[in-house]
């Protein structure tokens, strides 16, 4: 019985490494390896068979996953990407701050330059040279910074250089555009940066393997085609740029068909020409299934657009009957093919789509009591559901490591 098991799992199993099947995440890499040795151990598979498939995982896991499968025992590799990931968070938290006190730490490296020049002052000389410089300086410092950023890309390549670089550039191209915006041009101006933004974070991410910056050039990209951020001391928005319904449609449309893109570059092999994409497009991951999705929940659920055909009962139930819908395809790709980032985005959503939907056909309708009964009834059958099924809940959860 043992050897049919093993015949049997081993022949589907080489169906996925006929193509080289790409595990999604260390888990299945494990999984795969694991099968590997016990195949070979059993003489299921001659050595050569071994080391291709064994060298292709190894440069998997060093490639996308960031560990080193021979220098790591098996069962250490999920927590050392856990822990190589939290190294990552500190080398951007590290790199905003370095950002943000870099003017006052100039000002404290220069200052005694400056006393030493103070001391000089007095000689003529000095005085042309200091006003050459300054002049010079003035006309010629965001061309320096900028080569300066591009030479640190070029000559230091390491993440925590690719981390500050990419700030310092987020920055420097805010700066160079919109304090030359005029005030009847300020949309235009702001959609141009996130362009050059969107262009410069996508090179960098690509070429420099950083999912991090690769998540920075997919937010520019959705503020260049309309979804704005905005922060503020104690307040964060995020929202459309413009507050219309063809304009809400159009950006909705976009951000559900790019969501559906992700899935099938990401997660499938139905198309072959958007799998090839799979590779170059790894870094933009998690963006594209984050943000993107995020954006298009947001646009399916506006509620000036849900709620502006108060007088044609029939076209308000089909735009929302096709938004739920929308919604619940997108949540139950997630759950499906284990899509950690976009299942919770579309969970957020749908319950607040819920709760929305709730207010306005339940609660504004009858009084407190009934509302909070239904409410209750609603609540307690859903828990019903989830304790009677919660193996097969955990099975469809099983990618979100609850």
């Amino acid at each position: 019985m043992k050897y049919l098991f093993l015949f049997l799992f081993s022949c589907s199993s080489f169906a996925l490494f006929a193509d080289n099947y790409e595990p999604k995440d260390v888990t299945e890499l494990q999984a795969q390896y694991n099968l590997l040795i016990d195949l070979r151990n059993e003489e299921s598979i001659s050595e050569a068979i071994f080391e291709e498939k064994t060298t292709y995982l190894k440069g998997l896991a060093t490639e996308k996953f960031k560990v080193d499968i021979e220098g790591l025992e098996l069962q250490q590799i999920v927590p050392a990407q856990r822990i190589d990931w939290i190294g990552s968070a500190f080398y951007v938290i590290s790199a905003l701050l370095l950002l943000a006190i870099l003017g006052p730490l100039l000002t404290l490296l220069l200052r005694p330059i400056v006393k030493l020049f103070r001391v000089l002052i007095d000689h003529k000389i000095v005085k042309i040279v200091l006003r050459a410089i300054r002049i010079f300086i003035k006309k010629t410092w965001e061309a320096i910074a900028y080569i300066s950023l591009f030479l640190l890309l070029y000559f230091v390549p390491n993440e925590y250089s690719v981390l500050v670089a990419s700030f310092a550039l987020g920055s420097l191209v805010s700066y160079s555009i919109y304090h030359r915006k005029g005030k009847t041009k300020a949309i235009v101006y702001s959609t141009i940066g996130s362009w050059i933004l969107t262009i410069l974070w996508g090179g960098i991410a690509y070429f420099y393997d950083n999912s991090f910056v690769g998540f920075l050039a997919v937010s520019s990209f959705i503020s260049s085609i309309g979804f704005a951020f905005y922060m503020d001391s104690g307040l964060i928005m995020i929202g459309f740029k413009k507050d219309n319904t063809p304009f809400v449609l159009r950006l909705t449309l976009i951000t559900f068909t790019l969501t559906i893109l992700s899935w099938l570059i990401f997660y499938t092999n139905y198309i072959p020409l958007l799998s090839a994409l799979k590779p170059p497009l790894r870094v933009f991951e998690v963006g594209m299934t984050s943000l993107i999705p995020m954006v298009a929940f947001l646009g399916l659920f506006y509620i000036n657009y849900i709620y502006r055909f108060k007088k044609n009962p029939i076209k308000k139930i089909v735009t929302e009957s096709l938004a739920l819908l929308a919604a619940l395809s997108v949540l139950t790709i997630a759950l499906v093919y284990g899509i950690g980032n976009m299942f919770w985005i579309g969970f957020l959503f749908t319950i607040w789509f819920s709760s929305d939907k709730y207010y306005w056909f339940v609660y504004k309708k009858v009084d407190f009591v009934w509302a909070g009964l239904i409410l209750a009834a609603l609540l307690a059958g859903t828990g019903y559901f989830i304790k009677t099924n919660l193996p097969m809940i955990m099975e469809h959860l099983r990618f979100l490591n609850l």
